[in-house]
């Protein structure tokens, strides 16, 4: 078959050992943060991503290419860092008692000062603000993996002073590079609307895909992946993974919260193969209320486990305005881990149906929603139309409105989105599916494999409007 063919004749490249994270970096992160290390007016950093996603080796690796020294605070693996923040939070202190403490000095523009796992420590999160007004010229990150809760929880200081970045699981194309494909992988990044794909290459990436949905984007499991090829390590790489989300749960403060948390979490597969995709609390427990799990349920958004799809009515920008805070969707964070929970056997990667038509084709949609968010953070929405239709994604682009409708094989039927085009009359409509690429008048059909590329064919499709 294709996948055991593209296996036995991939293509080897130096990069195929490098750490995955720097892979990761030459395709975007790494871009991002030499911007914000560039900009005169720079504010302190705060990057967010769920855990094992690679923030602190990404921070590190950028550390070492760009600075003289690197001054590092742990405040979960050191928690006695803490006590540097509990009094004075003026930046000159601060500075002294960081120098002494860890024994470098902290010069501007040539040191970066990284706290990680700041959500640790609050009073480090707060001292951003005043680091931003009384020492500018100083360079420093803040992660952590449970950030976004901490920010969600406890703003002690204004958002304004700090920038945001994203850290997500390895992309499709990042996936290809670590696997020795740069080739496919600059394919993808260049090819453009209305080029026909060679059904030998179309193939190829198509068995590339298959592998990705299994293996997934946290780097720690592609890496293993791309030493050993060996599908057992993955799994039990991914089980662990999950373990450690887990833990994280016991950190709220709240023991009733925690069990609500840890019940959202373990009915996630049966919400994603729900025949209506749409968010039932009963489904987490009979007694389940809206009201008692809403928080329970933003936790594990704000921690970056999963990814939520609000739907709209009236597909109009913008669209935060008409969706929904009570009807949505749901989707995990990274395709393989989405796998490893709804325990989808290894012998998938060798028979299409199974991969992508198997389980209600969720495994479509998933991929297709964690490619659009890791391409641009964009918010999820999707469009329903008195429970008569529904198209499965709508993006917000420059004031545009634009639907995308995802099928599992390759019949393109999609009356949905057709319903949708003539109520609305968008610039574009887009479908993926497993067939090749081909434009047609209103709607680009598109390969799944493509999905990362949305947001520059659309962007070009609007340019090209003007």
């Amino acid at each position: 078959n294709s996948w055991q063919k593209t296996n036995s004749s991939r293509e080897r490249t130096p990069d195929s050992q490098v750490p995955l994270i720097v892979l990761k970096m030459k395709h975007s992160v790494f871009t991002e943060l030499n911007s914000w290390a560039q900009k005169p007016n720079r504010k302190p950093l705060l990057l967010q991503g769920v855990r094992q996603v690679g923030k602190t080796y990404a921070i590190k690796a950028f550390a070492k290419e760009r600075y003289e020294n690197l001054i590092y605070l742990n405040f979960e693996t050191e928690p006695q860092f803490a006590s540097l923040f509990a009094e004075s939070l003026e930046p000159q202190t601060l500075i002294r008692k960081l120098e002494l403490a860890t024994n470098q000095t902290i010069t501007p523009r040539s040191s970066l000062l990284f706290f990680d796992e700041v959500h640790e420590c609050g009073r480090a999160l707060t001292s951003l603000k005043y680091f931003r007004e009384g020492a500018a010229d100083r360079h420093i990150i803040a992660a952590g993996s449970l950030l976004g809760v901490s920010l969600a929880v406890n703003v002690s200081f204004p958002v304004g002073h700090v920038q945001f970045l994203n850290l997500w699981p390895l992309t499709f194309v990042e996936f290809l590079s670590a696997r020795g494909l740069q080739s496919l992988a600059d394919f993808i990044l260049n090819i453009e609307i209305g080029e026909q794909i060679d059904e030998l290459i179309h193939h190829k990436l198509l068995s590339a895909f298959h592998e990705y949905c299994f293996v997934g984007g946290v780097p720690e499991v592609v890496q293993s992946y791309v030493n050993a090829e060996d599908l057992d390590v993955v799994r039990d790489l991914q089980r662990a993974i999950l373990r450690a989300y887990q833990c994280d749960f016991s950190k709220h403060p709240d023991p009733g919260e925690t069990l609500r948390i840890r019940k959202i979490w373990e009915s996630l597969p049966a919400q994603l193969v729900r025949e209506n995709r749409k968010f039932i609390f009963s489904a987490v427990a009979k007694s389940a209320r809206a009201r008692e799990c809403e928080s329970a349920l933003q936790w594990l958004v704000d921690a970056g486990m999963i990814l939520k799809a609000r739907n709209v009515e009236i597909a109009r920008a913008p669209l935060a305005a008409s969706s929904s805070s009570e009807v949505f969707k749901i989707f995990g964070s990274d395709i393989g881990l989405v796998g490893a929970r709804m325990q989808v056997p290894k012998s998938s990667l060798l028979d299409v149906s199974e991969l992508f038509m198997g389980y209600r084709g969720i495994r479509s949609e998933q991929v297709v929603a964690q490619e659009i968010v890791a391409a641009g953070g964009a918010e999820l929405y999707y469009w329903t139309s008195a429970a008569q239709a529904e198209v499965d994604f709508l993006l917000e682009v420059e004031g545009q409105v634009v639907p995308v409708e995802v099928k599992s094989g390759i019949n393109k039927k999609a009356k949905s989105l057709r319903q949708f085009m003539k109520k609305y009359q968008p610039i574009a409509g887009y479908r993926f599916s497993l067939d090749r690429l081909l434009q047609t008048s209103q709607v680009t059909d598109l390969p799944i494999y493509l999905a990362g590329q949305l947001s520059r064919f659309i962007g070009k499709r609007i340019n090209a409007s003007g």
